[in-house]
């Protein structure tokens, strides 16, 4: 006999639990287990109706993650809509979807979000109240918090209004979520029925899901957000152990995470036509048509400059359609040659 409880052993121990008046006390709800360090006489307890979920600080690191992500969801909503909202992450959970989607209140809106390039979707969970209100606040209303209701439906004008107000902020995820890998976010739509989502994940998958709240202005939401548990598992093990490796002793500890952080940091690379000195007056007096020309001769290098500093030497040519640059020297410059 297997010492491990299935999906439905666990669910029928759990509607005992709940028949015997667990939840009003009769019964603690709470299972003596082995403590996995312990001496045999050792126990801890284990709270059978909220399993794995961990509060504010007890993630360390990932709690600290999501923290930037529910910071940087409120405010991309309030830059859209010119209201003072700002956003925090109340809980962490890992749970199988079939238990996330349980609780799912309708008539809230489901937004699916590819984040390329892994295979499972983030999921962003709206209540219809919010997406109403961050609506007619992106059209130009004056919603009023307190009174803004939920219609059970909405219309499509209203579902694509909504979609182009989670697209920067499905950006936002992506960004939020960088220090664990490139992503990039994509709005695979949007629906009022879990089931129909097009990549939903199976019903005993974990899911990382996590609670956020979204205030100001007289505004008080909860949105719920999950990610794919079984690919970002090993994306923060391997940048945990990054983080810890950077802390030990000697010289070049922050080596690996400089080189990751820095590989991905954009910048900018300019290849130059030529430069031109002019007066004042010449340079009012140009129209529309006028010509300048350049000390560069056809055929000569031309510089590329990155970040201001020259890098590159090559010679101008084409690549299809377009004018591209073909690199004959690499410079050891380290300063701005102007």
């Amino acid at each position: 006999m297997s010492d491990l409880l299935s999906s439905e052993e666990i669910d029928t121990l759990l509607q005992l639990f709940r028949e015997q008046g667990g939840e009003s006390g009769e019964v603690a709800g709470a299972i003596a287990v082995h403590a996995g360090m312990a001496s045999p006489g050792e126990v801890e307890t284990y709270d059978l109706f909220a399993p794995s979920r961990m509060g504010d600080g007890e993630l360390g690191y990932l709690d600290r993650l999501l923290a930037e992500t529910a910071r940087s969801l409120g405010a991309e909503l309030a830059r859209q809509v010119e209201r003072p909202l700002r956003g925090e992450c109340q809980s962490v959970e890992s749970i199988r979807w079939a238990t996330w989607r349980a609780e799912f209140k309708p008539p809230s809106l489901l937004f699916e979000i590819a984040l390329d390039p892994l295979r499972g979707p983030a999921c962003v969970e709206i209540p219809g109240a919010l997406v109403r209100q961050l609506v007619e606040l992106a059209l130009g209303g004056s919603s009023n918090p307190t009174t803004t209701t939920a219609a059970p439906s909405f219309t499509r004008a209203e579902l694509a209004v909504a979609e182009g107000i989670v697209v920067p902020v499905a950006e936002r995820l992506a960004i939020s979520l960088r220090t664990l890998a490139p992503l990039t976010a994509r709005l695979l739509g949007s629906t009022v029925d879990p089931a129909l989502l097009g990549r939903a994940p199976q019903p005993d998958d974990l899911v990382l899901a996590a609670v956020m709240r979204i205030s100001g202005s007289g505004a008080d939401h909860v949105i719920r957000l999950t990610l794919p548990h079984a690919e970002l598992d090993p994306l923060l093990q391997r940048d945990l152990d990054a983080r810890r490796g950077s802390t030990a002793g000697g010289r070049g500890r922050l080596r690996p995470v400089m080189t990751r952080s820095l590989l991905d940091a954009p910048l900018p690379m300019v290849v130059e036509l030529g430069r031109v000195r002019s007066d004042l007056r010449s340079v009012l007096g140009l129209r529309v048509g006028d010509v300048l020309p350049t000390t560069v001769r056809v055929g000569a290098k031309l510089d590329a400059r990155v970040g201001g500093i020259v890098k590159l030497r090559g010679t101008l040519g084409r690549a299809g359609a377009l004018r591209a640059l073909k690199v004959l020297e690499l410079t050891d410059e380290d300063h701005d040659g102007s």
